[in-house]
């Protein structure tokens, strides 16, 4: 159970380190430019973060019972910011909405 833990903690931390790369390079590449809402590779990525705070910080939850250490929640804080973000906007464009 404890490789179990150690291997998608890893996983998680090398995609989270990927997807914030993508994120931070601003690529203008388009995903998928025939559909209703294309989007660029950057915002898909910064989505995808978002996402995946709750996976992440379940298994790093998991993973302190192994490693109690603190650098262990940059994976998780990461993701929470970019949850954050787009927690934020939505409220900001709701809050227009009405006024």
């Amino acid at each position: 159970m404890r490789k179990f833990i150690l291997i998608t903690y890893l996983f998680g931390s090398i995609l989270t380190a990927i997807l914030l790369l993508i994120s931070l390079s601003q690529s203008n590449y388009v995903l998928f430019p025939d559909s209703m809402l294309p989007m660029k590779l950057y915002e898909l990525s910064s989505i995808w973060l978002a996402f995946g705070f709750f996976p992440m910080f379940f298994v790093t939850i998991l993973f302190k019972k192994i490693c109690n250490r603190k650098i262990i929640f940059i994976p998780s804080t990461i993701c929470l910011a970019f949850l954050l973000f787009f927690i934020t906007i939505l409220l900001m464009s709701l809050i227009k909405i009405q006024h």
